[in-house]
């Protein structure tokens, strides 16, 4: 039987402070209060390791810690779950850690991030590679020398990208020349591809990755699979509380599936059951999440369709009979 590396990812801790349920967003001068409120460890790469390591999955998390009051913060919260395979990394910022508010109505939600960007170019090439070295599956690396390096070594690298208003398929298509598996989200996709249309999304980023990949939130997600377009709707009815860091644990349940030498639509599966149940919870980490729960909701899994049309305007699916 193969041994398996772990799955390694390097990332900013991230810590949220949430006020949940305000009954609108403040106007300038204006106090509001929350219905709850909560200070706990936000999205980002982080989640992947640590609720892989509650299915089952040995990972390991690069991250950074200065000695200032953030630091302390962030500390605190990881010191308070049960995950312990942490590596600090050098930086040279004075407040390394990301702090958010997170503001939400029933509606929407507004965020204000604080955020001096440490990152793994801070910490030099050697450092990056052997941090990754020891892994199967790893979080594609921001040196793109190193990503190449584990590449060629057999490592199965995923990416996914944050929204800023730069954001195109140039800028990070030396990403892509050497990632597996790529995941934006229905926004970010028709940002980085200039057209709303699922389908021209999908034959636009098949020129750069082997499964194009789009998030759909609420309605699961799609994909392009040996020219034709699959929808993988979601598992469940989901209650939702709060759908912060979902797609952070999409991304987590995809390397489940992975890890565990599943094909791509199982592993959409996957994602999608875990994306959905992070959102019963506020916050990004779901205390119960485990191994088993994950294979009871895909033993019960809809059928996935393939997809004939999109409704423009309703985004309403029409499917082939299969």
């Amino acid at each position: 039987m193969e041994i398996k590396g772990s799955v390694n990812v390097i990332g900013q801790m991230n810590v949220d402070f949430i006020y949940k349920d305000i009954n609108r967003m403040p106007a300038v001068g204006e106090e509001i209060f929350a219905d709850d409120f909560k200070i706990q460890l936000g999205g980002g790469p982080m989640v992947i390791p640590i609720q892989l390591s509650k299915l089952g999955i040995p990972s390991k998390l690069g991250t950074y810690l200065g000695n200032d009051y953030q630091s302390r913060i962030a500390g605190d919260l990881i010191n308070g779950i049960d995950f312990r395979n942490i590596e600090i990394l050098e930086t040279t910022k004075i407040h390394p850690v990301v702090m958010t508010s997170v503001l939400t109505t029933k509606e929407e939600r507004s965020f204000v991030c604080y955020n001096q960007g440490a990152n793994e170019l801070d910490v030099g090439s050697d450092q990056i590679y052997n941090f990754y070295k020891d892994s199967s599956i790893c979080f594609c690396p921001q040196d793109i020398n190193v990503a190449r390096k584990l590449k060629s070594e057999g490592k199965i690298l995923v990416y996914d990208v944050g929204w800023h208003d730069d954001l195109s398929l140039r800028s990070i298509s030396h990403y892509l020349d050497v990632v597996d598996y790529f995941t934006p989200n229905e926004k970010e996709c028709e940002k980085l591809t200039g057209t709303s249309d699922i389908f021209k999304c999908l034959d636009i980023l098949e020129e750069f990755v082997k499964f194009p990949i789009m998030k759909l939130g609420a309605r699961g997600c799609v994909c392009k699979i040996s020219g034709e377009y699959i929808h993988v709707p979601v598992a469940m009815n989901v209650k939702t509380v709060d759908p912060t860091g979902a797609g952070d644990n999409f991304l987590t349940g995809l390397i489940y599936g992975l890890y565990h030498d599943r094909d791509i639509l199982d592993c959409l599966k996957y994602a999608n059951i875990l994306g959905g149940l992070s959102t019963e919870v506020l916050g990004c980490y779901r205390d119960d999440i485990s191994a088993d729960i994950l294979e009871n909701f895909y033993i019960n899994y809809p059928k996935i369709h393939k997809l004939k049309a999109v409704n423009a305007i309703s985004k309403e699916f029409e499917y082939y009979s299969v």
